[in-house]
């Protein structure tokens, strides 16, 4: 059973992303900047901010990175069903009533699914720590 095997994964679900989350919208995360960045200048230091439009981010995500990460968080003995449950999907196309030809999608996750947002939340957990390595 899945929620089994990672009753630890939310918990490691990073404090400082929002999205997808209960009680976190643009709004805390809009509070977070802010008071962080008051803080900062109040101890004379200098402040940055970098925005990214993550607005793709569910067609974008690289499955095989996915499933690493899924091992990292414990879901290791449940990596054969994430491969099924992420590869092997196609995609289509309707343009005035037409369907285009299906073709495989090379990435992503199933959008619309209950799943989707926990594994975006999951494929982009470690992006602050890589932005903090670039950080004065």
């Amino acid at each position: 059973m899945l929620t089994s095997n990672c009753s630890n994964c939310q918990q490691e679900i990073i404090s400082s992303l929002s999205g997808f989350r209960k009680h976190h919208s643009y709004q805390t995360a809009l509070i977070r900047i802010l008071d962080d960045g008051i803080s900062a200048v109040d101890k004379n230091e200098i402040v940055g901010t970098l925005f990214l439009d993550l607005s793709k981010v569910f067609d974008l995500v690289n499955r095989d990175i996915l499933l690493t990460q899924l091992s990292h968080y414990g879901l290791h003995n449940n990596n054969n069903w994430f491969k099924s449950y992420l590869h092997s999907r196609t995609q289509a196309t309707f343009i005035s009533g037409e369907q285009s030809t299906p073709e495989e999608a090379v990435a992503g996750v199933p959008q619309g699914s209950v799943l989707g947002p926990i594994l975006v939340l999951i494929y982009i957990n470690e992006l602050p720590f890589v932005l903090s390595q670039f950080m004065c």
